[in-house]
């Protein structure tokens, strides 16, 4: 199978035709139901975290929802179904979720094999495992042949040939040919192989039997689905090696055969995760998350076919396909009834204590259960509309198949049944859906209740307090009423219209059986044929109202004129219906709708008007920021618990990249692309969707050669500045100046002091600087070297930033103690102090209003405010929420690399506007003054007057920043358009901090405390917190091994400086990141120890 998005097909070569099999794109990926309602890591509002008794039916809803999809850790795997690793995919999104159903499906079975509960039968609930898997096998191999047996595609050219040879250019992922791992890429049969290895010797002859039986009928059932195709599944290997434990032949497995990179396209270790990531106080809580988890792997994969068949009658007009498509996702429905009943086997008392200690929420939360309905019933719209269409009547804005225009429908869907050589495709579609009803009414619905009342009992009430018997009212009511009706109504004109041939045929039977005994009775026959008589007549003798008729219309047999007959039509019809335990119920008025729970739809276009892209300009009214666009429009909605985290994943969602960037990332990657970075404090993560944009402009401006120059000028910079502004709700009448990093800024900010030693009068006025002892490499490599000349005009002090609790007092105080004294030449020229320290990470300013209010009023009072204070906030800026309206005589210098995720090479300086004057560097290039290129202007040559220009002063020559002050644009657009803040961001990161911490500390104390995690750096209020969590290991060396072993165990990126083994969270990160990440830290911590 190929799920690929290079091309439009799946091919598939069999062996014994050597011919591709090419599964047409007939399902492109759309985002899941669940994004509408969205699913979330962790959830919190504005108002803090989500309501233990909501007000609101609304509220309770999304309450129920939220904490259904963290039980059953239902996010990492939307995860894998919305974030193809396929750059075009067409039924990857299928294949992973069935086989994610697969792989929790052998999790459980290695579950029952290993069960050592005494009173336990494991027969029963093996047996039960495996038939859930080969029905899901077969269910898989269902989708993909249906897709090639669609005789829809009549352009061939779009099919690609189903005799090219493999491999091709666009085939799927495939792990080498020559690796023998390739072949057993299944976490979960890994441990089904270990499960039976343990067990089989002692189980006894009858369950060693049936266990023989079962592993011959799930590899059976993969080789007979997939064995013909010329590309291995990956997993043939376990699949052999199960045989072999039970004492069946192998499989054979074919050296130098190609195997789909089944780890990529499934990422089977999401599932192992929901396993091996969480503690299972009860016995059947993982049987009972597991089935769940397994229903939500197939209603997506219901839905998805729902929307195929959609799309063969929107984009083919294929009514056959569509309801060939209908029927598959029947049959999943179907299995799902069969599925969830599995857990009639669970051990009752202890489900009940479990039950207990889950109330709360139940499958009422699932959002693709809740949208199966809903998706179903809107089905008979586009058949409602051709029958329209075919009959010349006016449509009906909104088909439902129950409106108020009921009597018309069944009008024309009579005719449809009646005639159905007419048009068989309408007449094939109509059938799907009666067959569909049955499937979720009589095959999910049903067996939902039969389940409820097997396990607790009719009488009992579930997790959420609600009857048994309230689950009726699922199945009992009709999904297409008025499908019923018409087979009732058509079944009672054929009735009229054959009266007389009533009973013919077991009449005739009768007359046979009679014969038989007594073949000389001809009476008796005689009065046979006069009681058929007397039934016709009684029969004929009915008579209706005449309001209760209605009109069809038949064509005679081999002629073109068209009959009219009255039809009785019965508005109180009972009936069986189609698998439909319920009798019809006509449409209720005003019937409520089931609404979204997101208020922003992932997956829709941007409204008109979002500024997913301000319009350029290099106008020089552009050039300052209090005439530029300084208020983007924004949104009035703010993000919700209900939509934030769909919001975000949004933002960071590389399946709309083009295949170009995806490609290229795959080849830097070298295949892998699983890692993930927890360093957001050394190189932030870039939305791909801004990072695309920005290249595509770059290119753009490139190609414009030196007039791009007017445009970054004119109109980048100019948006950036509002931004920035906005992020830091920094001062309006400021001034920002750029530069390539904050080293560079401040070099040239301090050259400013360090004029003085250069001028002869200056009777040895020393230039005085105070900082920290724990500043950037950079600036301290600066201080360094300027201590190093040895000059006695230059003066360096510093404060240890330690502890903590008391550097703002202590630096402070040290302002005061340097500075002023009536002493010449006493006052300090530069003081320079991080909010957050590079080393550690930790927020050392810990009230940034009341520390720098602190520090300039001491140099105030000591008469010293032409001292430059520069606050560096490079790791709070876009990460800690900021306000620098206080900020009247203080520099804030920050860049765009980190939290702001916009790459290296762009910093920024707020200068406040008292300093704005002072900003003359000595150390300059032409662009602090571009006025010289003005026609007016005489140039520079030597001798020139040396000018500066507010907002260039600091700049040198050629800037090169432009790269990425344009991705930062376009990450700010984003989350304006998005209503998106820092503050929003924060909270993300202070979630995952909890689920974080709250690991560790687990994690150390099973340790007993010798954990190489026992060191973690005391973490500051949430408020001002930093997003990076640091521990303190031995040494330096610890902690380089530390570094390695989480890359090498874990695929994860971290880093460390000395003894500090840092990990830095990010606005990107998903709560199934920090599972992750937990996991290959406990491996980690056992590895050290």
């Amino acid at each position: 199978m190929v799920l690929n998005k290079f091309q439009e097909v799946v091919p598939i070569v069999l062996k014994s035709s050597k011919r591709i099999l090419s599964l047409p794109a007939k399902t492109p990926l759309k985002t899941s139901r669940l994004s509408k309602s969205h699913h979330k890591s962790m959830s919190f509002s504005k108002n803090g975290p989500i309501e233990a008794e909501p007000k609101n039916k609304r509220g309770r809803d999304e309450k129920i929802r939220i904490l259904y999809e963290e039980y059953i850790s239902l996010h990492p795997v939307m995860h894998v179904w919305e974030n193809p690793i396929t750059l075009k995919p067409d039924l990857e999104p299928t294949f992973a979720a069935a086989m994610h159903g697969v792989e929790l499906a052998f999790i459980l079975m290695a579950e029952f094999v290993s069960d050592s509960r005494y009173y336990v039968v494991k027969r029963p609930r093996v047996e039960l495992i495996a038939e859930d898997i080969v029905a899901q096998i077969g269910l898989l191999a269902e989708i993909i042949d249906g897709e090639l047996e669609d005789d829809t595609i009549d352009d061939r050219e779009n099919t690609h040939s189903l005799t090219q040879d493999f491999p091709f250019d666009g085939a799927p992922p495939t792990a080498s040919s020559y690796n023998f791992n390739k072949a057993r890429q299944s976490p979960a049969l890994d441990m089904l192989v270990d499960a039976i290895t343990n067990v089989y010797g002692n189980l006894s002859g009858p369950e060693q039997y049936s266990l023989k039986k079962v592993i011959r009928n799930i590899t059976g059932a993969f080789q007979t689905y997939f064995g013909d195709w010329t590309v291995g599944i990956g997993l043939e290997e376990q699949l052999s090696e199960i045989r072999q434990l039970v004492g069946l032949p192998p499989l054979k497995v074919e050296f130098g055969r190609r195997y789909l990179d089944y780890k990529a396209l499934v990422r089977p270790h999401v599932i192992m995760d929901t396993f091996q990531n969480k503690i299972y106080e009860h016995t059947e809580d993982f049987f009972f998350r597991s089935v769940h988890l397994g229903t939500e792997c197939w209603a997506f994969i219901a839905l998805q076919r729902l929307d195929s068949a959609k799309k063969q009658l929107a984009t083919y007009s294929h009514w056959h396909n569509a309801a060939a498509h209908i029927l598959s996702a029947t049959h999943i429905l179907s299995y799902l009834g069969d599925h969830i009943m599995m857990l009639t086997s669970m051990i009752l008392r202890d489900y009940l204590r479990l039950k207990v200690e889950i109330e709360g929420t139940s499958g009422e939360g699932s959002s693709h259960v809740k949208n199966l309905r809903q998706t179903v019933q809107v089905l008979i719209n586009p058949l409602m509309q051709r029958l329209r269409e075919l009959d010349g009547s006016s449509p009906t804005p909104h088909d439902t198949g129950d409106s108020d225009d009921g009597e018309e429908e069944r009008r024309l869907l009579l005719s449809l049944y009646a005639n159905p050589e007419k048009q068989p495709g309408l007449y094939s579609y109509a059938k799907s859906l009666e067959a569909i009803e049955s499937g979720l009414n009589g095959g999910f619905y049903y067996k939902h209740f039969c389940l409820a009342s097997n396990v607790i009992g009719s009488g009992a009430k579930g997790t959420m307090k609600k009857s048994v018997q309230a689950l009726k009212v699922m199945y009992e009511r009709a999904l297409f009423p008025n499908l019923d009706m018409t087979r009732s109504q058509l079944g009672k004109v054929i009735d009229e219209e054959l009266a007389k041939k009533k009973g013919r045929i077991m009449d005739r039977i009768t007359e046979e059986h009679n014969g038989m005994l007594s073949r000389s009775n001809n009476s008796s026959m005689e009065s046979l044929g006069d009681l058929r008589g007397s039934n016709s007549s009684s029969n004929n003798d009915l008579s209706v109202p005449a309001s209760d008729f209605v009109h069809i219309e038949r064509s005679n047999s081999g002629e073109d004129e068209k009959e009219t007959k009255e039809v009785f039509y019965d508005t109180n019809l009972g009936g069986s219906g189609h698998g439909n335990g319920a009798p019809p119920q006509p449409p209720i008025e005003g019937e409520r709708k089931l609404v979204d729970m997101l208020a922003i739809d992932p997956t829709s276009n941007p409204p008109p008007g979002c500024p997913f892209h301000v319009p350029g300009g290099n106008t020089a009214a552009a050039a300052t920021p209090k005439t530029s666009r300084r208020d983007l429009p924004v949104s009035p909605r703010s993000p919700t618990p209900k939509s934030f985290d769909s919001i975000r994943r949004r933002l960071y969602s590389a399946k709309n990249v083009p295949p170009v960037f995806a490609q290229a990332y795959a080849a830097e990657m070298a295949g892998n692309l699983m890692t993930v970075s927890f360093l957001d404090h050394a190189w932030g993560k870039t939305p791909p969707e801004a990072h695309v944009a920005a290249t595509k402009r770059q290119f753009a401006l490139y190609q414009r050669g030196n007039s791009a120059w007017d445009v970054i000028f004119g109109d980048l910079l100019p948006e950036a500045i509002t931004h920035i502004k906005w992020i830091l709700d920094a001062r309006e009448e400021s001034v920002i100046e750029f530069g390539h990093n904050s080293h560079e800024l401040i070099s040239r900010l301090l050259s400013i002091k360090l004029e003085k030693l250069f001028v002869d009068d200056a009777d040895g006025e020393k230039c005085r600087i105070l900082t920290t002892d724990t500043e950037f490499y950079s600036f301290t490599r600066q201080m360094n070297r300027l201590m190093k000349i040895g000059s006695k005009r230059i003066e360096i002090e510093h404060v240890s930033i330690e502890p903590i609790e008391t550097f703002e007092s202590r630096f402070t105080a040290k302002v005061k103690e340097g500075a002023g004294h009536g002493r010449q030449g006493a006052k300090w020229d530069m003081v320079y102090v991080s909010q957050c320290v590079y080393s550690t990470q930790e927020t050392i300013v810990l009230d940034l209003d009341r520390f720098t209010k602190g520090v300039s009023g001491a140099l105030e009072e000591l008469d010293n405010k032409e001292c430059f204070f520069v606050v560096d906030g490079y790791h709070g800026f876009g990460a800690i929420p900021t306000s620098l309206q206080s900020f009247e005589n203080v520099f804030y210098v920050s860049g765009m690399l980190k939290h702001v995720g916009s790459g290296a090479n762009c910093a920024f300086l707020i200068v406040p506007e008292a300093k704005v004057e002072m900003m003359k560097p000595v150390f300059t290039g032409w662009i602090a003054d571009p006025s010289v290129l003005a026609p007016e202007s005489k140039g520079i040559k030597m001798g020139s007057d040396v000018g500066y220009i507010p907002g260039f002063s600091l700049m040198g020559g050629t800037p090169a920043f432009m790269p990425s002050l344009l991705i930062f644009v376009e990450v700010m657009r984003r989350w304006k358009e998005m209503n998106i803040s820092v503050i929003h961001a924060h909270r993300h990161v202070m979630e995952l901090h909890k689920a974080f911490m709250k690991g560790i500390e687990a994690m150390v104390a099973r340790s007993g405390g010798t954990s190489c995690w026992s060191g973690m750096r005391p973490m500051a209020d949430e408020a001002i917190r930093s997003h990076s969590i640091t521990f303190v290991v031995d040494d330096a060396e610890t902690a380089k091994k530390v570094v390695e072993l989480m890359r090498e165990i874990g695929d994860i990126e971290v880093d460390s400086r000395k003894m500090y083994v840092r990990f830095g969270f990010g606005f990107n990160h998903n709560i199934e990141d920090i599972s992750k990440l937990l996991v290959t830290c406990e491996k980690v911590q056992d590895a050290i120890n």
